[in-house]
């Protein structure tokens, strides 16, 4: 009798670490759920397709690997995996739809983003550019060929940059 009574205690423990590990996994994947639902950039670009989307990280992708070997990729790859998550879609399906469609599609869906998804999209562009450290050359030209091609000039893009940056200065 003692040693049943023993057995079942143990297994009635068991189960409440099991109960507890999973309250622990759920509050935390809740949590993640609600910054990502929460999140600035997935909010500005809820509109958008999936199609879209991956373009959004292809072109991101394209700007981070344009200074190679040049840059922490570390820092960059960072940002895109953020990115996806942010938008919820997946790394792989993101380089098979560019493969398969090309740079022109990804054009063509970034061009027909509204007005204030471009700016947040100037935003992202510039965050992968300075998450490695200051800017250089072959950024420049990736920015000025790629924003030139959705109709965005340089001026546009430094103003819209120059006016998130003071409304992060403000912020502080």
């Amino acid at each position: 009798m003692g040693t049943f009574l023993l057995w079942a205690l143990a297994i009635i423990g068991v189960l409440a670490l099991i109960r507890i590990f999973d309250d622990t996994i759920a509050k935390k994947s809740t949590y993640n759920a609600t910054a990502i639902q929460e999140n600035p950039v997935r909010y500005s670009m809820r509109n958008l397709n999936l199609n879209q989307r991956m373009s959004v990280v292809n072109m991101l992708k394209g700007i981070g690997v344009c200074d190679l070997p040049r840059g922490s990729t570390t820092k960059e790859l960072q940002y895109l995996n953020n990115t996806i998550m942010i938008l919820g879609v997946r790394a792989d399906e993101c380089q098979a739809y560019l493969k398969a469609e090309g740079e022109i599609q990804m054009l063509w869906d970034l061009s027909e983003l509204s007005d204030s998804e471009k700016d947040m999209l100037i935003h992202m562009a510039w965050d992968m550019v300075i998450c490695d450290g200051q800017a250089n050359e072959k950024e420049f030209k990736a920015l000025e060929y790629l924003f030139g091609e959705l109709g965005i000039s340089m001026e546009q893009f430094a103003n819209t940059t120059r006016k998130t940056q003071a409304i992060m200065n403000y912020l502080k």
